[in-house]
């Protein structure tokens, strides 16, 4: 699609305005604890970044601006292509690693939006609110919901990530080795990035993993901080990946791949987010705020990915559908939806992925009575390594029960 070429193109205009030292690729040379005993290694990374990458890249914006974009469809469905419906529904099942078709998960998503309005509503209603709008116009409009600046956003979500920390115990028996970090990003990526992602530890140990928050408050504002830090660092990805790479016992494709396996991975970090609610970190009317709002954006992706392709939606039409149901920006939204049309059914693992974990919970406390451990339920999670939904279920479900018949 047209506009898919379009914003391809702009990123890595991105990439070719600004100065070789800046770009991520260096970024590891400048972190890198060995520092100055690696300035040889450095220095050749950079040549390699303006010798070799760069010109690559400006191939490659020639390619797509010159080549690819005067043939560009205008039409933004992948079910138009050849053979594109049964390619999406292709798409569809790999994301969710389930037999759910299209249709079904357009349905659930539909489903899931009610529900989670509905708890808006009764949310509004418990903290004083007459309806959802109020609410929401309280938090959002906060005079403080935006910090003054990219420092006083980290040194809040580093302040948070620490008392996070010191809960892990109580909920999780095996604990990585590795730790992490909290950075900012710079203005100019903020720009094009979501409000935070992780960015695991490499797999030898040698660095933290880091947390990567946005340099502009309003678009990561304070109500986003829980979850997205229970989300993207402890007990979210950094400490599910980081797990997952130490288990040494699993062929490297098993360890290495998590990203594969989205449903499991992502799933795993928004029954994260809602774990808040276990280790005490929701209460406060906009924190309680964001938890819902952002479960409510990954609901709102089954139906606007489902839209946009099944459906065939146009681009107003599920911008529209999602500035209805969500506190984003309508940057932050036109970029969501650019990335659907982009990358057709990666966006529905999350939500499906997590509500497979917070079912299989449900169901291991009711088959498993006064012997079920929450801790021992985390573990078993996280002990799966990254695999498919049917094969977790699984998993946890056999080294649940195997270890209560034992205990008996």
């Amino acid at each position: 699609p047209r506009v898919v070429l379009e914003r391809a193109i702009a990123v890595v205009d991105g990439y070719l305005s600004g100065a070789p030292e800046t770009l991520g690729w260096y970024g590891p040379f400048k972190r890198s604890p060995l520092g100055e005993r690696i300035s040889d290694i450095a220095e050749a990374g950079l040549s390699a970044i303006k010798g070799r990458l760069l010109p690559a890249f400006t191939r490659y914006r020639d390619y797509m601006a010159g080549t690819l974009l005067p043939a560009a469809r205008e039409t933004l469905s992948i079910c138009d292509d050849p053979d594109g419906e049964a390619y999406y529904a292709v798409l569809t099942a790999r994301f969710t690693t389930t037999p759910m078709s299209p249709e079904d998960i357009h349905a659930l998503g539909l489903s899931e939006v009610d529900r989670l309005s509905a708890e808006f509503e009764a949310l509004a209603r418990r903290h004083g609110f007459p309806d959802t709008a109020a609410y929401r116009a309280h938090v959002v409009d906060a005079p403080d919901a935006a910090l003054d600046d990219a420092d006083a956003v980290r040194r809040n979500v580093e302040s948070l990530a620490k008392r996070i920390d010191a809960k892990i115990p109580a909920y999780f028996g095996r604990i990585p080795r590795i730790t992490y970090g909290i950075e900012s990003m710079t203005p100019d990526q903020s720009l094009r990035m979501p409000p935070a992602y992780a960015q695991p530890a490499p797999a030898g140990g040698a660095q933290a993993g880091l947390f990567w928050v946005s340099a502009l408050p309003e678009k990561c504002p304070r109500y986003m901080h829980v979850p997205l830090t229970l989300h993207e660092a402890w007990p979210g990805h950094l400490m599910h990946i980081a797990l997952i790479q130490e288990m040494d016992h699993l062929p490297a494709f098993r360890r290495f791949g998590a990203v594969k396996y989205t449903p499991c991975i992502e799933g795993w970090a928004l029954y994260c987010e809602r774990l808040g609610e276990d280790m005490g970190f929701y209460g406060a009317p906009e924190d309680d705020f964001g938890q819902l709002d952002m479960e409510m954006w990954r609901a709102v992706r089954l139906v606007a990915d489902t839209g946009l392709h099944l459906k065939r939606w146009s681009r107003e039409e599920t911008i529209d559908y999602m500035l209805e149901h969500l506190s984003l920006s309508r940057d932050t939204i036109e970029a969501e939806v650019d990335r659907y049309i982009a990358l057709p059914g990666q966006a529905l693992g999350y939500q499906i992925g997590g509500l497979c974990i917070r079912k299989l919970r449900a169901a291991m406390e009711d088959q498993l009575g006064d012997a079920f451990s929450l801790r021992a339920f985390h573990d078993a999670v996280t002990g799966a390594g990254a695999v498919t939904l049917p094969i977790l279920e699984q998993s946890v479900t056999q080294t649940l029960t195997g270890a209560s018949h034992a205990a008996r």
